[in-house]
């Protein structure tokens, strides 16, 4: 499981062909959540991971302006008092007709979604270990979810980016220097997750040696987030690194920053009139100018009728063209 360096943005790395992916763990903080809906997101991510995000009184959760949210099942989150863990936005830029999300087992800690593109379908599973389970057990989910979807996801022309806050110590990833993390039990437990990487041909793209998360009182760095993408899907990564600079209030863990060289369907857009910018004693004087050549006499037979009808709906539309902006609306304009 080697360790992929970060790529130079090719000829094909323009922004329309690059898939721009944020993983931010929110410590479930209100402050937390509420600076990263209000930070823009929009313009800059395509796919944002979370971890841990805040819920309200009734469990819910906030979305981003100009994102689709992905989040666990009620039935996943009544296997842990409503609260889940693991939650996925996607850019309503992008077209709703080329991913698909995918549901975990009824799992609180997981969500995934699939997005089809010219590089072949890539599957992103967001992921939460949590320390509470029993060992092996959240690994056992995901590889159960792997090998259900195995002809959908995996093998050639198919990629898979796991990533996600694993709660795994291993100086295959920490810094040699926190070997204080390197205790039998958790290199047992990390082995867990190794085997079920090897068996999935991952290999890790956040290089080793990067620390993702400083305690809040004891101020130890350590690695507990990470992220790793089939082998046969290594050249796609144009970049992968944590973002300390970009650390939210309140949080503990740095966001993770991936973009990869995969294209994207753009939702689609159409030209239609805005109705509400419209100047009305213009539009009232360019009909009023349109209708002064209608006949307003009295209709005596059918033809009449029509042909009246005819003529006053020209004169609107002609109004309407005349004296309406146009606007380009897409799914995601207010």
């Amino acid at each position: 499981m080697n360790s992929t360096t970060e790529r130079a943005a090719t000829g094909s790395g323009e922004e329309g062909k690059q898939l721009r992916i944020l993983q931010v763990n929110l410590n479930r903080s209100p402050t937390a959540h509420w600076e990263l809906l209000n930070s823009g997101l929009a313009n800059l991510w395509d796919i944002i991971l979370i971890q841990e995000p805040s819920q309200n009184y009734y469990n819910h959760s906030a979305t981003a302006p100009g994102f689709r949210q992905i989040y666990p099942s009620d039935k996943a989150r009544s296997k842990n008092g409503g609260r889940f863990h693991s939650g996925i936005w996607v850019n309503q830029q992008i077209s709703t007709n080329s991913w698909r999300e995918y549901k975990i087992h009824d799992d609180p800690n997981f969500t995934a979604i699939q997005i089809l593109s010219e590089s072949g379908p890539l599957t992103i599973i967001n992921i939460y270990f949590d320390v509470k389970r029993t060992e092996g057990e959240a690994e056992g989910v995901l590889r159960k979810f792997m090998l259900e979807h195995r002809d959908k996801i995996y093998g050639e022309g198919k990629h898979v980016l796991r990533q996600g806050d694993f709660n795994r110590h291993h100086s295959m990833w920490d810094n040699d220097e926190d070997d204080r993390l390197f205790t039998r039990a958790a290199l047992d437990k990390a082995q867990i997750l190794i085997n079920l990487l090897g068996d999935w041909e991952m290999e890790m793209i956040l290089p080793k040696s990067i620390r993702t998360l400083q305690h809040f009182r004891m101020k130890d760095w350590s690695r507990p987030d990470n992220a790793f993408i089939t082998g046969n899907s290594t050249d796609m990564v144009i970049r992968c690194e944590a973002a300390p600079t970009k650390k939210i209030v309140l949080t503990d863990h740095m966001p993770i920053e991936i973009v990869l060289n995969v294209s994207k369907t753009q939702a689609t857009s159409v030209t239609t009139r805005n109705f509400r910018k419209t100047n009305w004693e213009d539009f009232n004087q360019e009909l009023e100018q349109q209708m002064k050549n209608i006949n307003t006499g009295e209709i005596l037979t059918k033809d009449e009728f029509t042909e009246r009808t005819d003529h006053l709906i020209q004169a609107i539309q002609h109004a309407i063209n005349k004296a309406v902006p146009t606007c380009i609306y897409t799914i995601h304009t207010k």
